[in-house]
């Protein structure tokens, strides 16, 4: 995630106690999915690049941040979203929310996926060059999907689905200082649960490497992948949804 690095002379534990990183995720979104109401039979997932038109691309600003409050001990945040929306004339019948929205209906989608991190993190081995270390925290995702046009049963039909969902995970990350100004981190969060209205699978990988050009700042880039399934229901309704995001992370950072 963000390493601190111990090999330029001036450096101390103390001294990274705090560290924020601000970037940019340029990147491409693969995303199904299908919103049933209750007692209702599960109908086909929506692809929502193939089927409602939606733009690929999923580019949105990210905040990292950490507070090193013991030198092997840290409380972390994460913090972006990714918006997207797409406008169709349908080539084939779909099914949303309880609505059929027929061939040759014009339908305007969107799709909101907010993603809030907050975890701590222990550094179980940390030299010089390296830090290893586990985590765990809370996901907490806010999913807005929507799908509006003409339907069998209405000149035109606005069904909406939001829901927020607190997911529990655990993480792994590592660090390594290949000289005194270039470091390369990768960090892995993940879960795989089902409870209460929940249930699914999440995986979040990063591959960065930074260069600092002073004793506080440092700009870099990476790889992101991120994956969930997740299905959420309630009294009245059950939302499916897959997401698949890979991108480019470009970011400053400063420590302090």
């Amino acid at each position: 995630f963000l390493l601190t690095s111990t090999a330029i002379a001036e450096n101390t534990p103390d001294d990274d106690r705090f560290h924020v990183r601000l970037g940019y995720t340029y990147g491409s979104s693969e995303t199904e999915m299908q919103l049933n109401p209750k007692g209702f039979p599960a109908g086909l997932m929506i692809n929502t690049v193939d089927t409602l038109g939606m733009d690929p691309k999923a580019t949105t600003p990210r905040l990292d941040f950490y507070w090193r409050y013991h030198p092997t001990h840290r409380l972390e945040l994460t913090a972006f979203r990714i918006r997207r929306t797409g406008t169709k004339t349908l080539e084939e019948e779909i099914d949303w929310g309880g609505e059929t929205y027929p061939v040759g209906a014009t339908v305007e989608s969107t799709l909101n996926t907010g993603i809030f991190r907050v975890g701590y993190a222990w550094s179980f081995y940390r030299s010089e060059k390296t830090e290893l270390g586990i985590g765990g925290g809370l996901y907490v995702m806010d999913i807005e999907a929507g799908i509006a046009g003409e339907t069998l049963n209405s000149p035109r039909a606005d069904v909406q689905s939001t829901i927020t969902a607190p997911l529990p995970v655990a993480s792994f990350y590592l660090g390594y200082n290949i000289t005194d100004r270039w470091l390369i981190d990768y960090r892995s969060d993940f879960f795989a649960l089902k409870v209460d209205q929940y249930e699914g699978t999440f995986t979040d990988n990063n591959l960065n490497i930074s260069y600092r050009f002073t004793q506080r700042w440092s700009i870099g880039g990476g790889i992101n992948i991120n994956r969930l399934n997740v299905t959420a229901k309630d009294d009245e309704k059950k939302l499916r949804l897959n997401n698949d995001v890979r991108g480019l992370n470009l970011f400053v950072g400063y420590k302090f």
